[in-house]
């Protein structure tokens, strides 16, 4: 039986959020999944770049990277792109970096004068040529998406006014879950009724972009529809190849043993890093 096969960004720049896709893939049945931490080459159906600073990713990947992934998607691959991986795909801007601008359009969170932060300034702003990428919300958002409303989490992603791109959902309100970064009024005009995700036939592949994160495992709907649109991606016969081998018996005890002490180690790193922020790239976490 073909197998959709995934090769998932995870290198320098990448966020945790990656960890929520897998999840989500895992939970539909997804898991032909090829972890890559550089671009040199691509042999899957998909290319999935989420949550991160595009500014490390673009550091660590460099313009032979970036050829690649252009070639990547004019052969027939599909590249997704989520929060910052959709930054990585657009160009916004007059004078834009040397990402992807593979898809052209404007978005409504650029500014040169941003409104008042309110609320969490670290997180507000990402200098961006003369002018900022700023966030107004956090958090739970509600989106149409084939005329239906449902919820997702954003945090971070743009808002997008026009494109040379199919609009495929829209942000439509906030919920009581909504974090606002500024005034909720200003928050409203900036982002309501703009793109939250996006569509673009290139050469033989597609750009699929994505502001919110439909792949977060707290939102099943959301879910559904990514996965959804990964079972009409067309395959390329690449096989799934399997390396090791087959833990059992006492091997497998220790090894079992091994992992559930890491994550508990993982557990007490992460509860000593409370109250404490660091940046990677231009983004603060």
């Amino acid at each position: 039986m073909k197998e959709l096969k995934i090769a998932l960004y995870i290198g320098k720049g990448a966020s945790h959020s990656w960890i929520w896709l897998v999840d989500t893939l895992d939970a539909f049945g997804f898991r032909n999944i090829q972890f890559i931490t550089d671009i040199t080459e691509i042999k899957a159906d998909v290319l999935v770049i989420s949550g991160g600073d595009p500014f490390a990713i673009f550091s660590s990947l460099q313009q032979k990277g970036v050829s690649t992934i252009r070639d990547f998607i004019k052969r027939g691959g599909t590249y997704i792109g989520i929060c910052a991986g959709t930054y990585f795909a657009l160009q916004f801007h007059d004078n834009p970096y040397p990402w992807l601008n593979m898809v052209e359009g404007k978005i409504s969170n650029f500014s040169v004068n941003p409104p008042l932060c309110r609320s969490m300034p670290h997180k507000y702003t990402v200098p961006y040529r003369e002018g900022v990428v700023y966030h107004p919300v956090r958090e739970e958002v509600i989106l149409e998406y084939q005329h239906t409303l449902l919820k997702a989490p954003l945090y971070g992603g743009p808002g997008i006014v026009s494109a040379d791109a199919e609009s495929l959902a829209w942000y439509r309100s906030f919920t009581e879950k909504t974090r606002f970064l500024c005034d909720r009024k200003e928050a409203e005009r900036i982002l309501l009724n703009t793109s939250a995700l996006l569509v673009k036939s290139v050469g033989k592949g597609q750009l699929l972009l994505f502001g919110p994160h439909f792949e977060h495992p707290y939102y099943p709907e959301a879910n559904k529809k990514l996965t959804d649109m990964l079972s009409h991606v067309p395959f390329h016969d690449y096989p799934f190849e399997k390396t090791g081998t087959v833990a059992t018996g006492d091997t497998k005890k220790s090894w079992i043993r091994n992992v559930k002490r890491w994550i508990s180690n993982g557990r007490l790193a992460a509860f000593g890093l409370e109250n404490y922020y660091w940046k990677i790239g231009e983004k603060v976490y």
